[in-house]
């Protein structure tokens, strides 16, 4: 657990995060506060149970640099791999295998309105959803979304579930150079799902 409410910055490299079984807390690596950076490099985030990552920071930012976040599970919500509820996303190289979260996000779950997420040379692959977005879902009022050089790949969004790569629903989206092969949904959208993107969105 990482509490913080002064500005500060934090560096976790080449570490190890596993096995977390915690009913009372919502993942593996747990951030909350205000004004924090933190920064994740070379680091395994794997079989947690509660999700992997779960990041709530008031102007904050979290960063994944070579990181692999494989096989964690969200059993009460969104988001099996990271779930971000405040704060901006940089993703490099970065990627998201086999997660699962009982409602949306199976991989990634951005619902950090206000903020900003970029997802760079990142791979999502196999994550499952029950409800949208099993690769990713970002929903949010003015949050920017960018995604480059990506793949999103084999996602399954199952229920009565729409995106099965991603759900979007933000002010304005790019992508660019970016593959969507052999996803799926069960209502629809099986690739990607659109819904009220009050701006842009580039593909």
């Amino acid at each position: 657990i990482l509490d913080g409410s002064n500005p500060r910055q934090m560096l976790l490299s080449s570490c190890n995060l596993a096995g977390s079984y915690r009913l009372s807390l919502p993942s593996g690596l747990h951030v909350t506060g205000s004004a924090v950076s933190l920064t994740l490099k070379d680091t395994v985030v794997t079989e947690n149970f509660n999700g992997g990552i779960f990041f709530d920071v008031h102007q904050g930012l979290l960063s994944l640099m070579r990181c692999s976040i494989i096989r964690n599970y969200q059993e009460h919500g969104n988001g099996g791999g990271v779930r971000v509820l405040s704060g901006s996303v940089n993703l490099h190289d970065t990627r998201f295998e086999g997660n699962q979260a009982s409602l949306s996000g199976g991989g990634l779950s951005f619902e950090a309105s206000s903020y900003d997420i970029s997802i760079r040379n990142c791979t999502f692959y196999q994550n499952i959803a029950t409800s949208d977005g099993a690769g990713m879902y970002v929903s949010g009022t003015s949050i920017n979304l960018v995604v480059v050089s990506s793949l999103l790949q084999f996602n399954r969004a199952q229920g009565s579930a729409i995106g099965g790569a991603a759900f979007i629903s933000v002010t304005t989206a790019l992508f660019s150079d970016t593959r969507i092969l052999g996803n799926s949904a069960n209502l629809a959208g099986g690739g990607m799902a659109l819904e009220q993107a009050s701006g842009l969105v580039h593909f």
